[in-house]
């Protein structure tokens, strides 16, 4: 009985002590410690093919253009930057505003059907858009925006050099 009861002893006193306050999803008290370090806030950055578009778009759009689509004028990258991130393509971005400018719909209530499983197809028929002129519009503004893009060589490529530029700007090596 005695052997017993120090076995029992020993094993309570051999369990690690952070197993008696962890919840069991990575959470423990050093995470509310206040010498844990803190990044703060989350800064978003906004992409850089949204950026491009933003440009785009400013040059060659009123601000009527803006205020159609719900976007705002003072930050449209952001606003493109966050449609990104939420899982659409370059193409199907580019698509949705040229349907969106078409029928004077907002951008947000076309992301929102289109999460819902709406086809670019009858989104643009809607509107009474041919779709496959659409598709190669998209295209060809989407090859313009791609040689504006910012494009940034690493430095285990070309010579251990940094250097930034467009598209436009990259020369083919020399054979």
């Amino acid at each position: 009985m005695r052997t017993l009861l120090t076995l029992y002893t020993l094993l309570f006193l051999c369990t690690p002590a952070y197993a008696q306050v962890d919840i069991g999803m990575g959470l423990d008290p050093s995470m509310y410690s206040p010498n844990a370090e803190s990044s703060g806030p989350v800064k978003i950055t906004d992409e850089p093919y949204a950026k491009v578009l933003a440009d785009y778009l400013l040059a060659s759009k009123s601000t009527d253009y803006w205020q159609t689509l719900a976007i705002s004028s003072a930050a449209p990258a952001r606003d493109l930057s966050l449609v990104l991130r939420r899982g659409f393509g370059r193409n199907e971005l580019l698509t949705l505003l040229i349907i969106a400018e078409a029928g004077r719909l907002r951008l947000d209530e076309l992301t929102k059907r289109r999460v819902k499983g709406a086809r670019l197809r009858e989104l643009s028929v809607e509107q009474s858009l041919d779709y496959t002129q659409l598709r190669s519009d998209v295209e060809k503004v989407k090859a313009e925006l791609v040689r504006k893009m910012p494009v940034k060589i690493s430095e285990n490529q070309d010579d251990g050099k940094t250097r930034s530029g467009t598209a436009a700007d990259r020369k083919k090596p020399k054979e």
